[in-house]
């Protein structure tokens, strides 16, 4: 790199005179500064939380601080139990999860954790229609889930910065899969995102981890569903 003494243009060749000033033999190499290289700076694991075996598996040893992990899934699959599973692991009877949803009443979902023995002293539910109001029920350095996020009204993807800024513990977006097997607004999501799992029935997939491997793990699913017996086909007999 090349600069004029004079005016201070810039080029990546040699110049007599220079383009910008017009000046005479006032090219000189141009002094770069010191570029710090990666091994300077610190690298320090980052702070994770306990959030179950499956999804310490799936995001690479629990999630991280400040993390926000997009949940994806078909209906029915079991995200909102897997929710409830997650949030009781990570809130407290005095710091509980804060879980905001727009689907159900907070009867149903007392009930539904009843069911499968989730320790409900340690989720507090807040009924919600949009992004503002899930930020003004969530304090600073408390675990957010919002179930789900395309029932909110008006909800635009790039409003994943908005939680973001008011600093929470970790951030959990249960997001629905339409027929085409695709979340809705993804490429703008997977980029506030540090996390994207896909719940399936008996596995948990991530597709993308900014703290650790891309893998599929098998769920730990809750004992009762388990002790539900699984229906057996009919086989049809071949005349």
């Amino acid at each position: 790199m090349y600069a004029c003494v004079l005016c201070l243009h810039k080029s990546r060749t040699k110049f007599n005179p220079c383009p910008r000033c017009r000046g005479s033999d006032t090219c000189a190499p141009d002094i770069l500064p010191k570029r710090r290289r990666l091994s300077d700076f610190d690298a320090h694991e980052p702070e994770r939380f306990d959030c179950g075996k499956d999804w310490n598996a799936a995001l690479g040893g629990g999630v991280v601080r400040g993390g926000i992990v997009l949940v994806a899934s078909r209906g029915g699959s079991g995200k909102t139990t897997e929710m409830l599973r997650v949030a009781a692991r990570l809130g407290t009877p005095d710091t509980p999860s804060i879980y905001c949803f727009s689907e159900r009443s907070e009867e149903e979902l007392a009930s539904h954790a009843a069911f499968v023995k989730i320790d409900r002293t340690r989720i507090a539910p807040v009924p919600v229609k949009t992004i503002d109001d899930a930020i003004e029920a969530t304090p600073t350095g408390a675990h957010l889930f919002i179930d789900s996020i395309g029932n909110l009204e008006h909800f635009d993807p790039k409003e994943i910065e908005k939680i973001r800024e008011i600093s929470t513990a970790t951030a959990w977006l249960i997001c629905h899969v339409n027929k085409r097997g695709e979340i809705e607004g993804r490429q703008k999501l997977d980029h506030g995102a540090s996390a994207t799992v896909w719940v399936r029935r008996t596995t948990l997939r991530t597709s993308k981890n900014w703290h650790g491997p891309q893998c599929v793990v098998p769920r730990d699913l809750p004992s009762a569903f388990a002790e539900i017996p699984k229906p057996q086909r009919k086989l049809r007999a071949v005349k």
